[in-house]
C-alpha cells in the first residue's frame, strides 16, 4: 500500500513539473552584424617615360646606337655625339590601393653583356638623391658603369628607396660610352632591363 502511494505521489509530482515547464517563458532578443567583407589590397607599380605613360613596362628609355668611345674616366662627355651619350628618366607611380614600404631597383643585361663595363654612369639619381656617388667601383676600372649596378656589392645602395605614395618618384640616368672601350667592343650590342620593385614590408 505504501509503495502504491509513493508511485502515485511521484506521478503527481512529474505531472506538476511538466505542467509548470509548459507554462513558463523567458524573454530573448539578439543583434547581429552582417555584410562583413574582406578584400586584399594591391600594389600597382606603373612607369612612364618620354614615349609611354602609366604602363607596367616602358621600352627603350635609354638608347645609344652606333656608339663611339668618348667619355673620359673622369666623366667628361663633352666629346660625345648623340649616338654615344644619353640622358633620360623613368617616373614610377603606385596605382594600387595600399602604400608600399620601399622600392628596390635591379638591372639585368642580355646580349654582349661585356659592354656593361664600358657604359659610363655619368649621373644617376632617384628621388633627387645622388645614387652614383654611393656606388662602389666593383670591377676596379676607375669609373662607375652599368656592370657595377648588378654587383652584389652595390645591392644595398639600390634597395630601401623611397616608395611612390601621394606622388611619383623618378629614376634619372646619364650614360655615355667610355673612351676606354677598345677594338674588341666594335659591333657589339646589349639590352638593359631596369626594374623598380615596390615592396610591402621592410623585410623584403
Amino acid at each position: 500500500m505504501m509503495v502504491k502511494r509513493a508511485v502515485l505521489l511521484l506521478m503527481v509530482l512529474l505531472a506538476a513539473g511538466l505542467a509548470m515547464s509548459g507554462t513558463m517563458a523567458w524573454f530573448q532578443d539578439s543583434a547581429s552584424s552582417s555584410m562583413s567583407t574582406f578584400k586584399a589590397g594591391s600594389l600597382g607599380m606603373l612607369a612612364s617615360d618620354d614615349d609611354d605613360w602609366h604602363v607596367p613596362v616602358v621600352d627603350a628609355t635609354w638608347v645609344m646606337e652606333n656608339m663611339q668611345p668618348c667619355v673620359t674616366i673622369g666623366g667628361d662627355a663633352g666629346g660625345c655625339d648623340s649616338n654615344s651619350y644619353t640622358i633620360n628618366s623613368i617616373t614610377y607611380e603606385n596605382h594600387g590601393s595600399v602604400y608600399g614600404n620601399h622600392v628596390e631597383l635591379s638591372f639585368a643585361y642580355s646580349g654582349d653583356t661585356e659592354l656593361a663595363r664600358y657604359i659610363h654612369i655619368i649621373a644617376m639619381t632617384y628621388d633627387g638623391v645622388n645614387i652614383r656617388t654611393k656606388l662602389a667601383d666593383t670591377n676596379g676600372n676607375g669609373f662607375k658603369d652599368l656592370a657595377d649596378l648588378v654587383s652584389p656589392g652595390n645591392a644595398a645602395i639600390l634597395d630601401n628607396l623611397l616608395p611612390p605614395k601621394a606622388g611619383v618618384q623618378s629614376l634619372t640616368m646619364e650614360l655615355g660610352f667610355s673612351a676606354t672601350a677598345g677594338n674588341d667592343m666594335m659591333g657589339k650590342s646589349m639590352i638593359m632591363t631596369a626594374t623598380a620593385t615596390l615592396n610591402q614590408d621592410a623585410s623584403q
